[in-house]
């Protein structure tokens, strides 16, 4: 049994390259080898957390990354996702089958809404709380998970979730379950935090976001990542271009002046936008 070397959440681990859903392939049997070079581009140039799921179908292109780019696996901060609610611990023996590890450092229920009782919720982290029992995962949290969520597995919980990985930008703060999370000693965890340049367009943020990236020689992007980072929030992102992932990375070195990051916020609060599960949300639920 591998036993618990567990690593903290942050420094260089703040920044997560994701290798989502953009990447499914047509046929599921077929490594995805442009994905397997981008992620072992992203190792080359420093990034050191990486970010799949069960979901994505894009474990074994993470591992067989890993295992081509001569990082120790011991280096890398991987996270995974169970999709597969029905088998929780036969989805992990798989996802530690496919990239190719007998351990990892993160694993997260993606998402809350298989559950059609409060004792779903609870019995799926049951599950997950049994892996971390047996030694092959760092730590356990949750993702898409609301307050009310959390609030239901922690009822019944004999470990609290390290993480909740949600939806977060300036135009979806999440200020309510940032403060939850605060409060429970939970690590925000964000995705889409690029959305205010890249589909939430236009917005109040257009000219100032190009402002202040004029103003410090950086890109919007990265003013966008320090936004978070500056707010102790960690950030999963990615690209399949070379120099934006380089620019990017530049973010973990970086900042922006504290007005500066209150002025994101001020304006990020004039406009409302949610790129995913707006099934499971009212248009004006901010949550």
């Amino acid at each position: 049994m591998p036993g618990h070397k567990m690593k903290a959440l942050d420094g260089p681990f703040m920044l997560a390259f994701g290798t989502g859903s953009t990447w499914r392939k047509e046929d599921p049997e077929a490594l995805n080898t442009r994905l397997i070079e981008i992620v072992k581009e992203a190792l080359e140039l420093g990034y050191r957390h990486l970010d799949t799921a069960e979901l994505y179908n894009t474990e074994r292109e993470v591992g067989e990354a890993i295992k081509q780019s001569g990082v120790p696996v011991s280096e890398i901060y991987i996270t995974g996702k169970v999709f597969t609610m029905s088998d929780i611990q036969g989805a992990f023996g798989r996802t530690l089958q496919r990239l190719g590890v007998d351990y990892i450092d993160l694993y997260l229920l993606h998402y809350p809404y298989f559950a059609k009782s409060k004792e779903d919720l609870q019995a799926a982290w049951a599950e997950l709380e049994a892996i971390y029992d047996s030694g092959r995962v760092g730590a356990i949290g949750v993702s898409n998970f609301t307050g009310d969520h959390i609030e239901t597995i922690l009822e019944t919980a004999r470990i609290r979730p390290v993480c909740n990985q949600v939806e977060l930008n300036p135009y979806l703060p999440r200020i309510q379950l940032q403060e939850y999370h605060k409060k429970h000693g939970i690590q925000t965890f964000a995705f889409s935090p690029l959305s205010p340049i890249v589909r939430a367009t236009p917005g109040p943020l257009d000219s100032e976001l190009t402002s202040i990236a004029e103003k410090h020689g950086i890109s919007t992007a990265l003013a966008l990542i320090r936004w978070a980072l500056q707010q102790d929030i960690a950030v999963v992102t990615t690209s399949t271009e070379k120099a934006r992932m380089k620019d990017h990375l530049l973010a973990l070195n970086a900042s922006l002046p504290p007005e500066e990051v209150a002025l994101i916020s001020k304006l990020g609060a004039e406009k409302h936008f949610r790129g995913r599960w707006n099934d499971k949300f009212a248009a004006d639920d901010r949550r």
